[in-house]
């Protein structure tokens, strides 16, 4: 898996920019998705938003 843990609150926009980040990371290292991705929250809804953790889990290709 290729993770990438981000901070602050969480919303689709939010969450397709760091899966961007992670897509881009991958394929400037050449390698690929193999499979669905996965959104991690760590923290109940009630945290502050600076003090919550999220992560963005892209499974990876590694078969060559």
């Amino acid at each position: 898996m290729a993770v990438r843990k981000f901070k602050g609150g969480w919303s689709d926009e939010v969450f397709q920019n760091h899966k961007s980040e992670v897509l881009n990371t991958l394929k400037a290292n050449s390698l690929e998705q193999k499979g669905e991705w996965e959104v991690y929250r760590y923290n109940p809804p009630w945290t502050l938003p600076a003090m919550k953790t999220n992560e963005v889990a892209i499974e990876v290709d590694m078969t060559e």
